[in-house]
C-alpha cells in the first residue's frame, strides 16, 4: 500500500489513547481473569493439586510498557503494531491483559498442573499459545479462550493468560517483571543487578528445599500403615505406584475409597492390586461401556471402574448422594449391573 492508506508505526500519542482505552475497560478483564481463576480452583481441587490461584488484570502503565516494547521491535515498513488493529482486537495482540496465576507448592506439580489446564480448557486461537520457560523466569503458560462453555455471554472471546510455576519461582518473576528488570539493560545500576542474582540463586535453593521437605513427606505416604489423609496423599501415592502422573477427579476417588477402607493406606492399595493393572482392567471396562473419557483422559474414572466388582454397591449409594451435573464417572458407578 502507498499514501495514508499503508500501514505506519503506531505513535507514541496514539499509545497512550490505547492504554486509556484499555484503562476504561478494565473491569472486563478482572472479570474474565476472575471466571477462569474460580474453574481453576474447582479443577486443581478436584485432581487433588495444592495450589495457590490468583488473577489479576494487567495494570496501565504494564500495558504502555508493552505496546513501548512491542513498537520499538516493529519494522516499520510492515507494521504488525498498528493503531486501527489495536483499537479493535487489543487482546489478541496483547494476550495478557487477563492474568491466572498457579501456584504449586511442589515443582513437580507444575507439570500436573499445566497438563491439567490443557485438557480442561480451551485454547486461544492466537500465535504461541502455549510457551515454557526454563531459564530465569522458569514457568508454562498457557492463553486459554473463554469459549461458549463459560456461563458469561459477556466476556466469550476474551483470552486468559494462565501461568503455572512453583511458588519460589513465582516470587522471582513477580519481583524481576515489577521492577521492569532486563539482564542485557546498561542502564540498570550494578547493585540491582546483584539483587536480582542473589533472589534467583535464593528462588533455586527454596525449590530444592521444599523438594526435599516434601519429598520426605510423600515417602511417608509410602509406608504401609501410614493413612492417606487427602486427595492429594491418594494422587502422590497412585502416582508413584505408576511412576507418572494421573488424570481424573481425585477429590471423588478419595471420598469413596475413604468410606470403604478402613485404614486407607499405600498397604491397602496395594491389596487392591497394582495401580498399573488396576488402570488397564479399568480402561477395558470404559471400552466395553462406551464411555469417551478413557485411560488417557481420566485415570480416576478408569481405576473406580476397576474397583466396582469389590466396592459396587457402596459406591453406588455414595454416589447417588452426590450434587451437581451427572458426568461420566457418576454415570459409570449408577450404571454398572453385578
Amino acid at each position: 500500500m502507498e499514501g495514508a492508506t499503508a500501514p505506519r508505526l503506531i505513535t507514541p500519542g496514539e499509545i497512550e489513547v490505547v492504554v486509556g482505552l484499555y484503562r476504561d475497560s478494565m473491569a472486563r478483564y478482572e472479570e474474565a481473569g476472575a471466571v477462569l481463576e474460580h474453574r481453576l480452583r474447582r479443577e486443581l481441587r478436584a485432581a487433588g493439586i495444592k495450589a495457590l490461584v490468583l488473577s489479576r488484570a494487567k495494570h496501565p502503565d504494564e500495558v504502555r510498557r508493552t505496546l513501548a516494547e512491542q513498537r520499538s521491535a516493529d519494522e516499520p515498513s510492515s507494521p504488525t503494531l498498528t493503531y486501527t488493529r489495536l483499537t479493535t482486537e487489543l487482546n489478541r495482540l496483547v494476550p495478557d491483559l487477563a492474568r491466572a496465576r498457579v501456584i504449586v507448592y511442589h515443582p513437580v506439580d507444575e507439570q500436573a498442573a499445566f497438563e491439567l489446564i490443557l485438557r480442561r480448557f480451551p485454547l486461544a486461537d492466537v500465535p504461541n499459545p502455549i510457551e515454557h520457560k526454563a531459564d530465569r523466569a522458569r514457568a508454562s503458560r498457557a492463553l486459554v479462550d473463554l469459549d461458549e462453555s463459560f456461563d458469561r455471554p459477556s466476556l466469550r472471546g476474551s483470552i486468559v493468560e494462565v501461568q503455572v510455576a512453583s511458588i519460589s519461582s513465582h516470587i522471582f518473576n513477580e519481583l524481576e517483571s515489577d521492577i521492569a528488570y532486563r539482564p542485557d539493560a546498561e542502564d540498570i545500576p550494578r547493585e540491582v543487578h546483584e539483587g536480582i542474582d542473589d533472589l534467583l540463586h535464593l528462588s533455586r535453593l527454596t525449590d530444592r528445599a521444599v523438594e526435599r521437605l516434601l519429598d520426605a513427606r510423600r515417602r511417608r505416604l509410602l509406608d504401609a500403615n501410614h493413612p492417606l489423609e487427602s486427595p492429594e496423599d491418594l494422587r502422590h501415592a497412585l502416582e508413584h505406584s505408576v511412576g507418572h502422573t494421573l488424570t481424573g477427579d481425585f477429590m471423588r476417588l478419595f471420598r469413596l475409597m475413604d468410606s470403604v477402607i478402613e485404614p486407607l493406606t499405600s498397604g491397602a492399595l496395594a491389596g487392591l492390586g497394582t495401580t498399573a493393572e488396576m488402570l488397564e482392567r479399568g480402561v477395558e471396562v470404559a471400552g466395553e461401556l462406551g464411555l469417551h473419557e478413557t485411560g488417557g483422559d481420566d485415570d480416576v474414572l478408569c481405576y473406580t471402574l476397576a474397583l466396582m466388582p469389590t466396592f459396587g454397591p457402596e459406591f453406588q449409594d455414595l454416589a447417588k448422594s452426590w450434587r451437581g451435573p451427572t458426568n461420566d464417572m457418576k454415570n459409570a458407578i449408577l450404571g454398572w449391573k453385578k
